[in-house]
């Protein structure tokens, strides 16, 4: 850091705050209602803030500065858990994907924007989400109109550049009032023949729409208006009804505008609520830097659904298709519009770090109107103080930049810009201002601030006196003008501290005449820093937490008894004196009853009377019965009141399962007193006593019950008759947080009584109690072994015994995993660490050994809850020596790896962590580190000149450096361009390549990553001359034979690029014309799916064998993948790639969300840019097409703010990882000595019959690193030569705590290559779903990758889990359980099941359709319904035509045909029709049509004697309707020519009318090979089966998702069965319902058509969205 810049060295010293006391009194007289948070800032401010202690930052405009709060949680949140890269299903991965959803679902709680109407798509930054807007816009050449505020960010003129390409109609920046004036006299915008403002997006089918180009053509042009809510130069707000005005005023048939709010400024100091999504901006952009200051390098754009049919997707990347071919045009897009849009993976750590940032924010400030109350106080006052500054003559100081009441929040944000004159009215030059501020320690910003229009307004500088001027040069005065400002801006944590020692400075500076001056000192040995200057430290009060209640259960399952708040409670070896001491059973079986099946239970309250040594029962409708605490049942007694069975001297009963000796009562009053309540014959059983278990009665030992095994393996601690453990611990905060979920689903709060819980914590966060392992009630230390599992006993109310669906519901969705549910924690008396007497007593304070945390891993991720225990490394120490004993010079970097392992990667701890490819993981050096960082400094945006903003660049630029020095490249040649990841630098080349129409060739490799075969979406674009994929061989053998690729006519390779001068290279377009094309070769260093590496040299090779003078071949090398384990020198830059792109997160673990583009700097002349944004311009013009690009590389292609803090946490990556690992071949060596053993162990894995197991996706030598790289990929085959499914290898693994990939790892090349795929076998496929092998082949494998810290032991236990499930006739099988306790052969397991109570399963509802697509008709519960040989009675016998095609019409494309509702009036003859807006229909149900009829009604066409239909690509022969009224009424209603048609009779198929033989359908030989059973007009077969469980799973799902939860109508069931659990039926062969029994021969696939809402006839994207990311398969 440069010495000048630390905060320790800086030799000038600022006033006391204590001089500002009169001031700061006045300040806080006027403003004390509205200011500092109820008198807590200074107290969050010195806790919350030490990078600020001895710092005025008043740059919040720039970046805000992060709570070490949001630092501290991050950090501990990634040292509990792991995460994995999001594009996969292992748990890491998974973890990941459902915290990244849970911040997304919080972005749009934050701004009241529904999930049903709004998806946020995360960006690298604002600039990004603005670009994206380009990128995605529907521009229509000479048509469309783009208009822009003038006060806009430069951003937002960014996007002429799209506009201009598109050739748009209009492109204009226009003023405030002539936007409100355009409203008033209904001008449109200056163009009264162009009105464009937007109603509402029509309603257009999808279907189709897979390559990203809008299907429509609906005659409507699209045009864009985009504005900022808060000017980022003046602070000026702009109205956000805006877009209600234009939505609400103009519209017309053919125009619509869309509106484009840049809300980045305005939401960093107050609310935006986006809750009227008819009045509301189309696109809104924010960024989180400027919100939080934590984590850097996100932003978002949030876009109406409603939009998704008229936008265009340009460009592909890794996770935004759901499916591509290599070597064809031809892609599928996500449905989803965050993962449509969202290229490469995203930025998941940081997201997940956005949580945090939000929690903590909403604890310190509360709310954000809490923040904009703040700083419009401090803002209000700094206002009014700058504008009385006068000079001595009365000249004066401050011109301010806005012509707002500073406060009025709703017009005035908290920025002021300034410029300041002399007394002599001569301009003060506004880099002075911050040169001099930033010696003093005080942040703020000088400059045009990326906004050109302010510039223009308040300056009144010309276009043409920006021409030529840099706005990051110094020169602040031109031709007697500014051309920018100096800027303060206040955030949350801004003090009256600060705004008063910046008012002292600029009187002590700039003020002439002002005595004070003398009072500061200059550079030279002057003016000080705030070093010495300390804020009041904060402590944020504690929250005291206290044992609230205790309570007693003496009966099990019955009412618990709470101690009295003046008792303590004695604490016994097995739990609380009388806790679960009694039970009732049952009497015939022994089993002891509970609240599940006897709910009633609850009822039956017990008083526990310590004085009179009695226990006393009460219940609704019994008397009061007493029974002796001190006298116990005699053991073996019998009497005619209790069956004698039971009477035995060992009184046996069962408890869980558990077989326990227990003493029965024989008293008739007792037993009956029970019996009669219950409605049961039963018997209250006690446990004997403690005292002396080997000996009761001189003769019986006693079988004693321990706490369960799962929690604690040495199983010495006893207990009574409760269920695992001898204490249960509940959190009131933790059920708080559940009834915050529960309420927000509509359903009723629950009580914490319904847990059973013995204590009742108050004081803790919300599952904060999750992350204890010992705690202290009083002088009593209990351990905590793990959490409560829980099941539907929950749902009882204890205090009215009525049974609900919660809270087990809500629970189900945010606490369970493998069908278990967890909440509260079971503990155990620690005597030696307690003290005597041993005895609790409510109100007891509460200490605990562990920090508290907001975010809970999931149960099955904790290691110490998995109930699947891998086996211990022991087990492998033969192997592990064997391996040891050949590898040991390789591996393991001089035997450190376990000590680095256990020291520095807490996170992997009981886990087996194999997908390095996906995202390596972590060392906690880097996260200490950095963190340690950011607590020492102040970090401000680097697109400014303060100390905080120079410090952040000098460190960016280190890390620049860093890079290259990493890469051995050097910075003369080469430059490094940070992206947001792989894909983004990927997608820079093809924004920026010279593509050149007719000419120009693309050629990549087939193994190359979804995102090289993304660039064939710019070649086409360009309509180049060449573009295809080639493989390996055909690579070498054109280098070999001179045949230039396959196209002897087509020489490209590059030998140099000729030297150009760049000057007026102003615009981004390349000036030169030197008659070369260039053409592109792209491939990857290593296989990211197979793990080949490709020559490295192929680029020396190309540039050396070929050249012509016209032709010249750049190349493009992804080195990803290759560069997490090799290192990768570009020393060479004559014969080195082009373009090299890479991966951080990859390389390191942390941080995600950036990567680069390794650019050779000679390229400049020729590349093109395109679009540009804040930083990457030095001058612009905002009313006319005219910018100038900053030369440096880096700063014209780095949109908007770079990812500055994360970029700084490099620095530390490279740092520990070379501490830890020396260098990148150590970390070659030790990959290499694992992957080759594990190559060897896996090949020769044999089933019985010496089948092979293991098919290995690489013909490489994989102890040759040159060649193949740590990964693994494989399938797997059964003994008999089945494929089995790579998703379930997946699932089984992470059930194991093995995290391991599969899929098609977005490269379709290799799919194609090793599973011999093709294209049209891929067509309509979606890697995202578990259909995994198609047409006999798999269509995608497992992947095993290794990384720096993989150890023997990973190894050796993946092998042993493949053996265990996978080799068939393995003995060590067995050592694997599933969720049932055991393990079968997975071959013929379908589904591995929770051993859930059976309930009671029925059919709910019969449901048919009587036109096929049209709305359902559900019988009624009194009725039965007739079967037969086709389905239901009249289900499906009529269809709905195109009159023109014969075309079955469908709700996917005419979803209005869900408002058709019948109803048949069985009495009457008769199908009654009813819709919207029509006369309802009557149709016979007897009388069918004349076959062959033909009228004037009906095309003749269509009127032939077979009347040939088609349904689902059938041919079938219907009867159509002539009737005209009966036509006309579904044509006017559909808006389409069309005809009703009946299905003939089934009785005579072969003689209708005696002479047409009737073509008939049959149910689908994929369902039923024997094709025997006839069908009606149904889509498969006879009869459709839903489960309702099925559909709640779905809907728990589709809410985590934020969607609107479906109705199972949408699945158009004919039965719709409840009772069962979720997906049960997918197991079932046969059913019976009453007397009647179907046979089930398979799945039902799915189409969009489920999209359609039965009721409304609305399209979503669910329940299709969810159930492609969630189902085992597409079929539900």
């Amino acid at each position: 850091m440069p010495p000048h810049l630390k905060n320790t060295d800086r030799e000038y010293h600022l006033p006391e705050p204590s001089k500002f006391q009169t001031d700061k009194l006045s300040f806080l007289k006027e403003f004390s209602s509205q200011y500092g948070y109820g008198g807590r800032i200074e107290q969050i401010r010195e806790k919350e803030y030490p990078q600020l202690k001895g710092e005025v930052y008043l740059d919040h405009a720039g970046t805000t500065t992060y709570p070490q709060s949001t630092l501290t949680e991050f950090h501990a949140d990634l040292s509990r858990n792991l995460y994995g890269n999001p594009h996969s299903k292992s748990p890491s991965s998974q973890l990941a994907t459902d915290r990244v959803n849970q911040v997304r679902n919080r972005v749009l709680k934050h701004f009241n924007a529904s999930p049903e109407h709004y998806e946020v798509i995360f960006t690298a930054n604002t600039t990004a989400a603005i670009k994206l807007v380009g990128e995605i816009f529907p521009w229509a050449a000479g048509e469309t109109s783009y208009k822009y505020l003038r006060e806009g960010h430069t951003s937002l003129l960014g996007l002429r550049r799209f506009a201009e390409e598109a050739d748009v109609h209009e492109l204009t920046g226009i003023t405030e009032n002539e936007v409100e004036e355009d409203l008033r006299t209904f001008n449109n915008y200056r163009t009264s023949s162009n009105p464009h403002f937007l109603n509402n997006i029509p309603q257009v089918d999808f279907e189709g729409h897979t390559d990203g180009v809008p299907i429509i053509n609906n005659g409507v042009t699209y045009n864009l208006f985009a504005y900022p809510a808060q000017c980022n130069f003046s602070g000026m707000r702009f109205p956000l009804d805006w877009s209600r005005k234009i939505k609400q005023t103009f519209n017309t048939a053919n125009k619509k505008t869309l509106v484009l709010l840049d809300a980045a400024a305005y939401t960093t100091s107050s609310p935006l609520s986006l809750a009227e999504p008819e009045n509301s901006p189309d696109f809104v952009t924010i960024s989180f830097y400027k919100l939080f200051g934590y984590p850097t390098g996100l932003g978002a754009l949030i876009l109406k659904k409603e939009l998704n049919p008229i936008l265009k997707k340009r460009y592909f990347g890794g996770g935004t298709v759901t499916s591509v071919v290599w070597d064809m045009n031809w892609q599928m897009f996500h449905d989803r519009l965050c993962e449509r849009y969202e290229d490469g993976t995203i930025n998941f750590l940081n997201i997940i770090s956005l949580g945090h940032a939000f929690d903590v924010t909403d604890r310190l400030y509360g709310d954000f109107k809490n923040i904009r109350a703040h700083v419009t106080a401090l803002n209000s006052y700094l206002y009014r103080a700058m504008s009385q500054l006068k000079h001595w003559n009365g000249a004066p100081l401050c011109f301010i930049n806005s012509d707002r009441d500073f406060s009025d929040s709703s017009r005035q944000g908290p920025i002021l810009s300034f410029n300041l004159k002399h007394a002599d009215g001569t301009w003060i030059g506004y880099r002075e201002i911050e040169r001099l501020a930033g010696q003093n320690g005080i942040h703020v910003r000088a400059g045009g601030h990326c906004n050109p229009g302010s510039v223009a307004r308040w300056m009144g500088v010309k276009p043409e006196e920006f021409a030529g001027k840099s706005c990051s040069d110094d020169q602040d005065v031109v031709n007697g003008k500014p051309i920018g400002s100096a800027r303060v801006s206040l955030g949350a944590m801004t003090t009256i501290d600060d705004i008063l020692v910046w008012l002292d400075f600029l009187k002590a500076y700039f003020l002439e005449g002002e005595p004070t001056v003398s009072k500061y000192k200059t550079k030279d040995g002057i003016y000080g820093d705030l070093k010495n200057q300390a804020t009041l430290k904060n402590t944020i009060p504690e929250t005291k937490i206290s044992l609230e209640t205790i309570t007693i259960y003496p009966i099990k399952s019955c009412h618990g008894y709470t101690v009295p708040s003046s008792k303590s409670w004695p604490i016994t070896p097995q739990g609380l004196l009388y806790d679960r001491e009694w039970m009732v059973v049952n009497a015939e079986t022994g089993e002891a009853l509970n609240q599940k099946r006897f709910p009633r239970m609850a009822l039956i309250r017990p008083r526990i009377l310590i004085d009179e040594g009695v226990l006393l029962l009460k219940a609704p409708g019994q008397a009061p019965l007493r029974i002796s605490l001190d006298e116990y049942p005699i053991l073996g007694a019998c009497t005619n009141t209790s069956p004698s069975s039971l009477m035995s001297a060992t009184n046996e009963s069962k408890v869980c399962g558990d077989k326990v000796d227990t003493l029965y009562y024989t008293a008739p009053n007792i037993n009956e007193w029970f019996s009669n309540f219950l409605g049961l014959t039963c018997v209250l059983a006690r446990q004997p006593p403690f005292d002396n278990d080997d000996d009761i009665n001189n003769s019986i030992k006693i079988r004693r019950r321990f706490i369960k095994p799962h929690l604690e393996k040495s199983a010495d601690a006893p207990i009574s008759l409760t269920n695992e453990s001898p204490f249960l611990l509940i959190s009131q905060s933790s059920v708080d947080d559940l009834n915050q979920k529960i309420r927000r689903s509509g359903h009723k709060e629950i009580d914490a009584s319904c847990f059973r819980g013995n204590f009742l914590v108050k004081g803790t966060f919300g599952y904060e109690e999750d992350d204890w392992s010992m705690v202290r009630f009083g002088n009593q230390v209990f351990k905590i072994p793990g959490p409560c599992r829980r099941c539907h006993m929950v749902t009882v109310n204890q205090t009215t015994a009525e049974k609900t669906s919660e809270p087990y519901r809500t629970l189900s969705k945010h606490r369970k995993f493998d069908g278990k549910i967890y909440f509260g924690e079971h503990m155990i008396h620690v005597p030696e660490l307690s003290e005597a007497p041993y005895v609790v007593k409510p109100g007891s304070p509460i200490e605990k050994s562990s920090k508290l945390s907001n975010y809970i891993m999931p149960p099955h991720l904790k290691n110490t809850d998995r109930e699947y225990h891998l086996p211990e490394p022991s087990k492998f120490q033969t192997d592990k020596l064997s391996f040891l004993k050949e590898f040991s010079s390789q591996y393991g970097y001089g035997g450190r790896i376990e000590q680095i392992r256990e020291k520095e990667y807490p996170q992997l701890k009981g886990e087996v962590y194999l997908d390095h490819a996906g995202t390596t993981t972590y060392p906690q050096s880097t996260l200490t580190e950095f963190h340690a960082d950011l607590s020492r400094n102040l970090y401000g945006n680097p697109h400014s000149k303060s100390p905080s903003s120079q410090l952040a660049t000098d460190r960016v630029n280190q890390v620049r450096n860093r890079v290259l020095k990493h890469f051995n490249a050097s910075p003369e040649h080469y430059e490094v361009i940070f992206t947001a990841n792989t894909t983004a630098a990927i997608k820079l080349v093809g924004e920026i390549f010279p593509w050149a129409a007719g000419e120009t060739s693309y050629k990549y490799l087939r193994e190359g990553h979804t995102s090289l075969l993304g660039l064939r979406r710019f070649a086409e674009e360009a309509d180049v001359h060449e573009l295809t994929g080639i493989t390996e061989n055909e690579v070498e053998e054109d280098l070999r034979t001179f045949n230039n690729y396959r196209t002897s006519s087509n020489p490209h390779f590059l030998n140099n690029i000729p030297q150009v001068d760049f000057e007026g290279h102003t615009d981004g377009v390349p000036i030169i014309n030197n008659g070369v094309t260039y053409n592109l070769f792209a491939y990857p260093a290593q296989c990211n799916f197979s793990g080949m590496r490709f020559p490295l040299d192929w680029s020396r090779k190309i540039k050396q064998t070929f050249n012509t003078a016209n032709k010249k071949t750049l190349v493009l090398l992804d080195a990803a993948a290759y560069t997490t384990s090799s290192p990768l020198s570009l020393a060479e830059p004559e014969n080195s790639p082009d373009f090299v792109t890479i991966s951080f997160y990859k390389l390191f673990g942390y941080p995600t969300g950036l990567g680069a583009l390794i650019l050779k700097k000679e390229l400049n002349p020729i590349l093109k840019k395109r679009y540009f944004g804040g930083g990457t311009v030095t001058s612009v013009v905002w009313d006319m097409n005219w910018q100038m690009f900053h030369d440096r590389l880096c700063e014209r292609y780095e949109d908007g703010t770079i990812n500055f803090l994360n970029i700084i946490s490099l620095g530390h990556a490279f740092d520990v990882t070379d501490r830890l690992y020396g260098d990148f071949k150590n970390i070659r060596a030790h990959v290499t000595a694992l992957n080759s053993y594990l190559y060897r162990a896996m090949s020769q894995l044999k089933h019985w019959n010496g089948a092979p197991l293991c098919f290995i996706n690489s013909d490489r030598d994989f102890s040759d690193s040159s060649r193949q790289g740590p990964i693994l990929s494989f399938n797997l085959k059964h003994a008999d030569g089945t494929w089995i499914g790579y998703r379930e290898i997946e699932r089984l693994a992470g059930q194991n705590g093995i995290h391991v990939r599969a899929g098609g790892h977005c490269n379709p090349g290799s799919v194609a290559r090793w599973m011999g795929v093709k294209p049209e076998e891929f067509a309509g496929k979606s890697c995202s779903d578990d259909q995994d092998v198609v047409n006999g082949k798999p269509i995608g494998s497992a992947r095993v990758s290794l990384g720096a810290m993989t150890t023997i032991d990973d190894i050796l236990v993946w092998l042993d889990f493949l053996k265990a499930y996978f080799l068939e006739g393995e003995p060590t099988v067995s050592k694997y359980k599933t969720k049932d306790g055991i393990y079968g052969d997975l071959k013929n397991q379908a589904t591995l099941k929770n051993t859930i109570p059976e309930t009671k399963i029925s059919l709910e509802t019969i449901t048919i359709y009587p036109i096929k697509s049209c709305h359902g008709y559900t019988v009624p519960s009194s009725k039965s319904w007739p079967i037969t040989p086709q389905g239901l009675l009249y289900d499906r016998e009529w269809m709905v035509v195109n009159a023109e095609t014969g075309e079955a019409l469908n709700q996917k494309r005419f979803p209005r045909m869900a408002l058709i509702r019948p109803r048949i009036l069985i009495d009457e003859g008769v199908l009654l029709l009813k819709a919207p807006g029509q006369a309802p229909l009557r149709i016979s149900l007897d009388e069918y049509p004349i076959l062959g009829a033909c009228t004037n009604t009906s095309p003749s066409s269509l009127m032939s004697a077979t009347n040939e239909s088609k349904v689902c690509g059938d041919k079938v022969d219907t009867l159509y309707y002539t009737a005209p009224n009966i036509n006309e009424w579904f044509s006017n209603f559909l808006g389409l020519t069309c005809v009703l048609a009946r299905q003939p009779p089934f009785d005579n198929d072969d003689d209708i009318n005696n002479s047409i033989k009737i073509r008939r359908r049959f149910i689908k030989p994929h369902l039923e090979k024997s094709a025997d059973a006839p069908i009606s007009l149904t889509n498969e077969s006879p009869f459709l089966l839903i489960s309702q469980s099925s559909v709640d799973d779905l809907n728990q799902k589709i809410r985590r998702s934020g969607h609107k939860e479906i109705d199972a109508s949408c699945f158009r069931g004919n039965f719709l069965v409840k009772g069962t659990f979720g997906y049960e039926e997918d197991d079932w062969s046969m059913v019976r319902f009453g007397n009647q029994v179907f046979k089930i021969p398979g799945p039902c696939r799915r189409c969009h058509m489920v999209t359609v809402n039965q009721t409304t006839a609305e399209k979503t994207s669910e329940p299709y969205h969810t159930y492609l990311l969630f189902l085992l398969s597409i079929y539900i």
